[in-house]
């Protein structure tokens, strides 16, 4: 193709590709900072407790064997831990 002056690498008119681009979208992954629980304590209460956590949406999720979910929000005392793990598994030992 042929342009008349100063036609190429203008600001409103990429005809033929002149502009040098680099990347139109950039995507940042972050690492999330929560985890499961690592504290031996929890880990040994859900063991025994036949449960299992993973992380929700602003709380851990901890399940029982049969299914069911409980929510437990982060920085939640050891004492609710127990309480939530006891009760999933008096509702799965439940005939």
């Amino acid at each position: 193709m042929n342009f008349e002056s100063g036609s190429r690498n203008h600001a409103q008119f990429n005809l033929d590709g002149g502009i040098t681009r680099g990347r139109t979208n950039l995507v940042h992954a972050a690492k999330d900072p929560v985890q499961p629980p690592q504290e031996p304590a929890i880990v040994s209460l859900l063991a025994r407790c036949l449960c299992i956590c993973k992380v929700g949406h602003n709380e851990y999720v901890v399940k029982s064997a049969i299914g069911t979910e409980v929510g437990i929000p982060f920085g939640a005392p050891f004492a609710q831990w127990q309480a939530v793990c006891e009760q999933l598994l008096a509702t799965a030992m439940q005939p």
